[in-house]
């Protein structure tokens, strides 16, 4: 789950890359446009950037939940581990004394 968790972080962070990148290589053409152009890239910008950001807070929440739940099941794991020990150990006392 943690490897999991990590590959969703690491999935956002490389998008929020990606899309620095785009934007940064569409500033020229996006100052030198002008009209009905200007107004549609710049809609669609906005649009891209929207759901970006949308995606972004989707893996993130993604990754913190499998990170929790990853510590979650490790926590119960140790928890059930040291209940089963504690079970074996007086299991353990109760027949010692039939063996002779």
């Amino acid at each position: 789950m943690a490897t999991f968790a990590r590959s969703a972080t690491d999935a956002s962070e490389q998008l929020n890359a990606l899309f620095r990148t785009l934007n940064n290589q569409l500033a020229t053409l996006e100052s030198q446009s002008r009209g009905q152009f200007a107004t549609a890239f710049a809609q669609v910008k906005n649009t891209v950037n929207t759901e970006s950001a949308n995606m972004n807070a989707a893996l993130g929440a993604i990754a913190q939940s499998v990170g929790q739940a990853g510590a979650n099941y490790t926590r119960s794991d140790e928890e059930m581990r040291g209940q089963m020990t504690s079970v074996e150990n007086v299991t353990t006392g109760i027949t010692s004394g039939l063996v002779r």
